[in-house]
């Protein structure tokens, strides 16, 4: 029996429903009191006393985070509580049980310096966000049965920018990206098999998935419009400076392993 914490997060929904589809035996974790039964588990990471409902777990993949970059920056007293003092918290005890830990991660954790970097890279984060989750691997390079698994921008159909993009877009009104701010998109679906993957042979070390190149947000955005048969020149250029309360890498890019 496998676990996923943060069965609410996109990916644990995705994972979910791919182990679903597969007739695989797992539980999914849930935050909320009310929705707790015996396939999902209450596991609140602003409650560590709650962590009593994970034995017996072959693998844990620990999807459970908070994500937004500019709230880890604005309070990262309290999303360090969550991201790291309480995900360590939890992890501890699920390594005690003798059960497999999936991390998910970021490649927020470099600086962005440079392109498609290696998994024994330096970590060096220059925002709150990489910051966190770097404090975690740390703490799991110590462990013999965990790997680390750093993503780049997860693209998915319920992907909020994407959505607004379309809408706008639909009405023939413009919209604006990033000149100066890049992304390496990955698919969902690799994602998902990815972590299937990691799991099913209980994979250790750090592990990276990442599109094959960087590319600024402008392009991405006038390539998005013209897939989905909108015209290129309803995207404006735009800039982050003064819109962002962190400093985005210059490149996110990383080696696939």
């Amino acid at each position: 029996m496998n676990l996923i914490v943060g069965g609410e997060s996109v990916i644990g929904g995705f994972l979910s429903e791919y182990w679903s589809k597969r007739n695989l035996p797992f539980h999914y974790s849930t935050r909320h009191k009310k929705l707790e039964s015996e396939r999902r588990p209450f596991i609140d990471l602003l409650e560590i006393k709650n962590f009593n409902n994970i034995f017996n777990y072959k693998s844990a993949v620990i999807c459970a985070a908070i994500t937004d970059m500019a709230t880890c920056e604005n309070d990262p007293l309290y999303t360090r509580t969550v991201n790291v003092f309480s995900t360590l918290e939890l992890i501890k005890k699920l390594l005690i049980n003798k059960t497999h830990i999936v991390f998910l991660s970021t490649n927020q954790v470099f600086n962005g310096k440079k392109q498609m970097q290696k998994p024994d890279a330096p970590r060096n984060p220059i925002n709150e966000y990489g910051k966190q989750k770097a404090d975690v691997e740390v703490f799991l390079e110590n462990s013999s049965s965990s790997c680390i698994l750093r993503l780049t921008k997860v693209i998915h159909p319920n992907l909020e920018l994407l959505n607004k993009w379309k809408i706008r877009l639909s009405n023939s009104k413009s919209i604006s990206a990033f000149m100066d701010m890049t992304l390496s998109p990955i698919n969902i679906n690799d994602v998902i098999k990815k972590i299937d993957l990691l799991v099913s042979q209980k994979q250790t070390g750090i592990y990276q998935l990442s599109g094959e190149m960087d590319t600024n947000y402008f392009e991405y955005a006038r390539n998005f419009a013209e897939e989905n048969g909108f015209s290129p020149d309803l995207v404006k250029k735009d800039s982050w400076k003064g819109k962002l309360e962190f400093e985005p890498p210059k490149f996110t890019s990383m080696v696939n392993v």
